[in-house]
Order: structure tokens, then sequence, then C-alpha cells
């Protein structure tokens, strides 16, 4: 028998445990999160509390309950997770090719977008003169999309890192104005559900918006890890990506109990009730 033949099998029972400890942790995660004896409103602020100034009159409200991220950043999170989802289903998983400049320039302009209205909210808060009323829409808007530049950004960062190289990974990961029109469609469709106010809608809206936050954390920890270990460009199929995955969302879970626990903190130091 060759040293060969006995890496194989070592190799495959490596990647069959990094997976299922990734499936372990996800469902972990998950059952702590549904099974803690709060109110999901409660638990999802709590769970975003660091990444967002959560401003209720800044939020979408669905009755008497607000999602957990301000409109600029539901736009924001939720265009990015929309951004991945659909780069996956369109079978880009692999891509690290930046996409044409016109499409870059269209995405960026996004970007100038959010810190007009940026800006011009800050004006209207210090009682300035401004440019327009700030809208929540306006927000989401600006947020959506500047979060499908951020959800591209990633997405060539993390592969090019990831996967060994192959021809795919030079290939761009947006092919043009379909996916653009794709992507805007979807925004579009989550923007409305968002603002429509609909109270069966909170559910699913507020846990997809943890979800996206947690996924876009572990999307960026997950080059790092690769980094770290100095094992860039190595992986060439999805179940070698068990253990890097793994880690890379603990690292975004601890991020954001960190985070949120010193806003938490400081709120109780400084006297200022939580959630205002």
């Amino acid at each position: 028998m060759t040293v060969g033949t006995l890496e194989r099998p070592v190799g495959g029972q490596k990647r069959r445990a990094g997976v299922g400890a990734f499936a372990g942790l996800l469902l972990l995660l998950l059952a702590t999160f549904l099974l803690t004896p709060w109110p999901l409103e409660e638990k999802s602020l709590a769970a975003l509390h660091g990444l967002c100034a959560q401003r209720p009159s800044h939020s979408f409200w669905f009755a008497g309950s607000r999602l957990p991220f301000d409109a600029r950043m539901t736009g924001i999170y939720g265009a990015f997770l929309l951004t991945a989802s659909y780069l996956t289903v369109a079978g880009r998983l692999r891509r690290a090719g930046l996409p044409s400049v016109p499409v870059i320039a269209f995405l960026a302009a996004g970007v100038v977008g959010l810190g007009i209205d940026g800006v011009n909210a800050l004006l209207h808060d210090l009682r300035l003169p401004t440019l327009y009323e700030p809208r929540n829409w306006l927000r989401f808007v600006t947020g959506a999309w500047t979060g499908i530049l951020l959800g591209v950004v990633l997405w060539i960062a993390a592969n090019a890192v990831i996967w060994r190289p192959s021809g795919d990974t030079v290939r761009a990961v947006l092919d043009g104005r379909r996916d653009l029109l794709a992507l805007a469609l979807l925004s579009a469709a989550l923007g409305w559900l968002a603002m429509s106010g609909w109270r069966p809608l909170y559910w699913p809206l507020a846990l997809y918006l943890v979800l996206a936050a947690v996924t876009l954390l572990a999307l960026l920890a997950l080059p790092a890890v690769q980094l770290l270990r100095r094992r860039e460009q190595q992986i060439g199929s999805l179940a070698e990506i068990g253990w890097p995955a793994t880690a890379s969302l603990a690292l975004a879970c601890a991020f954001m109990v960190v985070t949120s626990g010193l806003r938490f903190l400081v709120e109780s130091v400084a006297g200022v009730p939580p959630f205002r």
C-alpha cells in the first residue's frame, strides 16, 4: 500500500469532519437564537446592536415591531445577501474576475449616492440646510445599491484567495446588464417587502437580516483565515472548505457578540436605554 492511498482516506475523513463541524455549528447557533426565551424583536435587535445605530425613526416598522437594521443598513446587508445568493445560484461560485468598466462605474455610483444621502441626513439632524427631506426609502435604495457592490467586492476577494486557480476563477463575476437588472429587481422586491409593514413578514425579514449580517462577516473572515493559515488558493472543492468556513462562522458570531456587548456596556455606563 502506497503513501498516496493512505492519504486519500485520511483527507476524505478530514473533509467530512469539516463539513460536519460547519453544519453542527450552524444548527447550534440557529437553535440557540430561536430557542432563547425572548421576543424575536429583542433578540434580533440585540444580535445586530453593535453593527447599526438602530434609530427608530430611520427604521421600517411592522405594527409595533421594527426591523433590527435601520433602512440604510437593511438595504446594505439585505442586498449583499441577495447578491451572494444570486451568484451562487447562477453558478458563479468560483469566479473572481472583475466586471466590465461600465458595470464597475455603475455600482460605484451607488457609493456616491450613499454618501450624498448620508451627508444630507446629517445636515438635517444638525438642523442645517439640506438638498431634500430625508426619506427611509431613499436610505434603503442607496444602501441596497452599495450592498450589491459590497457583495461583488467580497465575492471577488474571497474567491481570489480561496480557490485553486483555474479557467473559471479568472472569469468576470458579473456578465453585464442582465445581472445588474436581476439584482436590481431582487433588491426592489426586498425593499417593497420591508416597506410593506405587513406583520406576517416581520419574522422572515428579521431572521433574513440576522443571517445577512452573519454571512457578510463570515465571508469577510474566510479569506483572512486562509491567509493566516498560509493556505491561499489551495481549495479545489466545496468539501475542502468545511474547516475554514467553520472558523469564519465562529469569528463572525464572536465579532457580533463582542460589538453588541460593548455597545450595551457603554449604554449602561452612560445611562442610555438600549434600543432607543
